[in-house]
Parts: structure tokens; sequence; C-alpha cells
């Protein structure tokens, strides 16, 4: 019995093991290449490319024309609040003043923001902005699960 053992554990070696030590001999699997196989040499790499008379040399595509936003300026905020557009106004005071486009009027521009701000702030009109929705998180598997 102990023989029989013994010569099952030789074999169960033999099938996992040899593989790994036959691995320099080339068997149908392997890929073996050939020097007439290489189409290619590194010095041919290194060498200038041959332009091919037929082929057409490469042009770069013109990107179309972008819309030119407006530069915040006075001027706007100012249509904006005659026009009642607070928002935009805000917005486009907020760009001046990070962009400090008026350093002279860095003062007054600051002072009008809050002003806008407080009114939008505090005002009972719903915002155009996007709203935040509130989810009630489900008590059991189940529920997360429906």
């Amino acid at each position: 019995m102990k023989i029989i053992l013994n010569s099952l554990l030789i074999a169960f070696l033999a099938y996992f093991f040899i593989p790994l030590f036959n691995s320099g001999i080339a068997s149908e699997k392997d890929i073996i290449i050939q020097k007439k196989d290489i189409i290619i040499r590194s010095e041919e790499l290194k060498a200038e490319p041959k332009k091919d008379k037929d082929a057409e040399e490469f042009k770069p595509i013109e990107k179309p024309a972008e819309k030119k936003q407006e530069t915040p300026s006075l001027d706007i905020v100012d249509k904006y609040l005659k026009e009642g557009k607070k928002y935009e106004a805000r917005n486009a005071l907020s760009d001046i003043f990070i962009n400090k486009t008026i350093p002279e009027k860095q003062k007054e521009i600051k002072e009008l923001l809050d002003k806008l701000n407080e009114e939008l702030i505090f005002s009972p009109l719903p915002s155009p902005e996007p709203a935040i929705s509130w989810h009630e998180l489900p008590n059991n598997l189940t529920q997360i699960m429906n």
C-alpha cells in the first residue's frame, strides 16, 4: 500500500513539475521566429522614412470658429439689471471681481455684488438654480431592493 501511495505521489508531482523544466524545448504551441520572418531591422527604423509620391501630405484640420463670449463689463451688468436678470448680473459681477478686470472699481463692484447677493438670497422668489432634493433612507434591506 505504501509503495502505491509513493508511486502516485511521484506521478502527481511529475505531472505538474515536468512542464516547468521542459520550457527550453519548443512544442507545437510555441512560436518560433526565424531570420527570414523579420521584415524590418532596427537600422531601417532609425533611418529617415521614405515619402511616397502618391501619398497625400498631412493637412491640419481647421477648427470651426467658436462663439466669442462677451467679456463681462459694467455695461453688461447694467443691461442685465435693467432687464431684471439679477442672477446673470451677479454672475457677471462675480467674474469681474474675481478676475480683477477693473481694479480701480473693485470696492464699488464688491459693494454692488454684496447688495445683489443679499437681495437674491433673502428674496421670497424661487431661484432658477438647481434645487436640492432629499430622499428618505430605507429602513431595511427589502426596501433597498425595491
